[in-house]
């Protein structure tokens, strides 16, 4: 895990750690502001729990920079939250991260889709 312990700053292009590390990339989508970053099930998921973390610095820069949606984007699936229901729903564990703060939430309580295949216009899908 990377240490965002001193302040993480905002660039255009997403959250950036004090040593100059980007960590993912902002957009706007329908009007929302969009936080995606590219992890991977090994490094990035919390296996305890099975659940995707955020260390306290990079949650404090998202609200600032006003992020509506949080995205993980892995090989095979897609997952994504609000970033209030994520911070609604999270479970803080107390310096669990080389001495931060993380919020974590499962993957089951993540909206999750597959990459693989485009998603139907819901006049073509059957019920």
């Amino acid at each position: 895990m990377h240490n965002t312990r001193t302040n993480a700053i905002s660039e255009m292009g997403g959250p950036v750690l004090p040593g100059g590390t980007r960590i993912g990339y902002y957009s706007v989508e329908d009007g929302r502001r969009v936080w995606t970053r590219r992890v991977s099930l090994d490094r990035h998921c919390l296996r305890i729990r099975d659940a995707w973390t955020i260390n306290r610095p990079l949650v404090d820069q998202l609200c600032a920079d006003g992020i509506d949606i949080v995205r993980y984007v892995t090989a095979p699936q897609t997952y994504e939250l609000d970033l209030v229901d994520f911070l609604d729903r999270a479970e803080i564990l107390p310096h669990y991260a080389c001495g931060e703060d993380v919020f974590a939430l499962p993957r089951a309580e993540w909206a999750s889709h597959s990459g693989e295949e485009p998603e139907l216009l819901p006049l073509f899908i059957v019920d």
